[in-house]
C-alpha cells in the first residue's frame, strides 16, 4: 500500500502505509431547517456535494534500518494542498488539502519507530490519474466517461473576435490576442497575465461538459483548440 502526495511516493521517503481510506461515496450538502410548531425537519440541498475526509494511517520504521526520511523533511512534504492518489485507487486522483496536524507517535517507548495518521480532506470527486487532453484543428465530439459533468481546461490560438460552442453553450470573446485560456473550474478567462473576462459574452457560462456526447465547434480566427476536460467520478 502507499500513496502519492505533492508528486512524491510515500515508498520514496520510506513510509509505510499500513491503512489506506475505503472507497468513499461523498453526501449531498444538506441544510436543515426546523420549524417551530411542524414536526420533523425540512431540507434543502442546492446541488453540490460535501468534501471528504480520507484518513491514511502510517509507520516509520527508524528501528528497522532503510532509507527513512528526516522528520524535518517529511513535516516540508506533509501539508498544503496538491493533488492525491491511492494505490488502492488505481487510475484515480483527489483534490486533496492536509491542514490537520500530524503527530509521530513512538510506536513503543524507547524506540525510533514511529506512528502516525493523515487526515486528507478531498474534494468529492475521483479525477483521472493522467488528464486527457484533446488537441484539435476542426469541429470534433467528445464522449464524457465520468459519472457527473467536467471543469474543462480549455486554450485557444487564436486571434480576434472569437466564438466557442460546446453542446448547445456558445461563449463569444472579442479581441484575443493570439491565444485564450478558458478555466471553467476557476472561472476565469484570460491570456497571459491579461484578464479577458470583461470582453466575453455568454448567457451558458459555465461551459461544463454533460456526461455522454458533446459536440465541440468555434468560429473567427481560430487555428487550434486543446481541451482537458478534467473527466471525474464520485
Amino acid at each position: 500500500m502507499s500513496f502519492t502526495w505533492r508528486g512524491v511516493s510515500s515508498d520514496a521517503y520510506g513510509v509505510v502505509v499500513t491503512k489506506l481510506p475505503p472507497v468513499m461515496i461523498p453526501g449531498r450538502r444538506d441544510e436543515t431547517i426546523v420549524v417551530p410548531g411542524r414536526s420533523g425537519a425540512l431540507h434543502r440541498q442546492d446541488g453540490a456535494w460535501d468534501e471528504m475526509l480520507l484518513p491514511v494511517e502510517c509507520y516509520l520504521p527508524y528501528e528497522q534500518g532503510g532509507s527513512v526520511a528526516p522528520l524535518e523533511t517529511l513535516a516540508a512534504w506533509l501539508q498544503g494542498t496538491d493533488w492525491l492518489t491511492l494505490s488502492n485507487r488505481p487510475n484515480r486522483r483527489f483534490r486533496a488539502r492536509l491542514t490537520d496536524a500530524v503527530t509521530l507517535s513512538p510506536l513503543m517507548e524507547g524506540f525510533d519507530d514511529r506512528i502516525f495518521a493523515l487526515s486528507f480532506w478531498a474534494d468529492p470527486f475521483a479525477y483521472e490519474a493522467v488528464p486527457t487532453v484533446y488537441t484539435k484543428t476542426a469541429a470534433f465530439s467528445m464522449t464524457n466517461p465520468g459519472s457527473v459533468f467536467a471543469e474543462p481546461l480549455i486554450e485557444l490560438t487564436a486571434t480576434g473576435d472569437i466564438t466557442l460552442t460546446i453542446g448547445d453553450k456558445t461563449l463569444a470573446i472579442a479581441d484575443v490576442p493570439g491565444s485564450v485560456i478558458i478555466d471553467v473550474a476557476g472561472g476565469l478567462i484570460y491570456s497571459g497575465a491579461t484578464n479577458l473576462s470583461g470582453s466575453a459574452e455568454s448567457d451558458d457560462w459555465p461551459l461544463t461538459l454533460p456526461t455522454g456526447e458533446t459536440a465541440v465547434s468555434w468560429g473567427g480566427s481560430v487555428t487550434q483548440v486543446k481541451i482537458q476536460p478534467n473527466w471525474r467520478w464520485l
